[in-house]
């Protein structure tokens, strides 16, 4: 067990030594958009369809690549909306928040995402197909529609980002001063159409 400890420190510390803490002008940054998103209606439940597209930096890539597990962040709610004086206050109906865990293994040469809402775990040889399969939320229950009433507007918001805090302590400090890992898309949202059958 000792040993397994040993092998991740040194890890950690190769990683804090090579990569410097303040990247420069000319670094790529990393982006999350979210490119697809759509609300449906099935089964008397509302359902939502979305894809989102992650460039990783090279720095946060070469994280993952040297062992480092990075933590994304998955938050969906349906709101109320409302207007005039009140529209400062929009009640969340719902709220989904979870984490999806992604991992390279250099003796299986593949990239492991582990869901930690459902408890799901798929491997991918290339980290591209990881990273489309984080951000694809295919018919996705999130609530009954016997929830929301006739005549109020509502929407669904949805939010992708990397989770830093979920780090160890030696590179969550490394973390908090590289931009590398503060990658978020924006809140993205879609109305949802009340009175469809």
């Amino acid at each position: 067990m000792h040993f397994w400890q040993n092998v991740k420190l040194s890890l950690l510390i190769c990683f804090l030594v090579t990569v410097p803490l303040s990247a420069s002008a000319m670094t790529p940054k990393g982006e999350i958009t979210i490119i697809h998103l759509n609300e449906s209606q099935q089964g008397g439940q509302l359902l939502l369809d979305a894809q989102g597209d992650i460039l990783l930096s090279p720095g946060l890539m070469e994280a993952i690549d040297k062992g480092i597990k990075v933590y994304f962040r998955t938050q969906v709610e349906v709101r109320q909306q409302k207007s005039g004086l009140m529209a400062w206050h929009q009640p969340v109906i719902t709220q989904i928040d979870y984490l999806t865990e992604l991992s390279y293994s250099r003796f299986y040469q593949r990239y492991t995402l582990v869901n930690q809402r459902n408890g799901n775990v798929r491997h991918f040889q290339n980290i591209n197909q990881a990273l489309n399969t984080l951000t694809r939320l295919q018919s996705f229950p999130l609530l009954p529609m016997s929830q929301l009433h006739p005549g109020l507007d509502y929407q669904i918001r949805l939010k992708f980002s990397v989770d830093y805090w979920q780090l160890n302590a030696p590179l969550l400090t490394h973390a908090l001063f590289n931009r590398d890992w503060r990658l978020a898309s924006r809140w993205n949202h879609v109305p949802v159409q009340l009175g469809r059958i």
